[in-house]
């Protein structure tokens, strides 16, 4: 995902000095505990993603769709982050 902001960003002309954001994806929120490893260890339930979300608006960070991310870049603006 990063990548994909970093290329976009180039095709967009942004400065160099350009710092891409931080993104966090979450692959599945969801009260069930699953079967397998792999699905155990993509899904958190609704209370720990709720606690992890209060903990980043505690420090200031505020969440954005990707949508939201793409017209921000590519309308120049500010993404609120150093």
């Amino acid at each position: 995902m990063r990548l994909a902001v970093v290329l976009l960003a180039a095709l967009l002309g942004l400065p160099p000095a350009f710092v891409p954001p931080p993104i966090l994806m979450y692959h599945r929120v969801d009260a069930d505990h699953p079967r397998g490893r792999v699905a155990q260890e993509l899904t958190v339930s609704p209370p720990e993603f709720a606690a992890q979300l209060a903990y980043l608006r505690a420090r200031g960070i505020a969440a954005i769709s990707m949508a939201d991310l793409n017209r921000r870049l590519r309308a120049g603006q500010d993404l609120g982050h150093t």
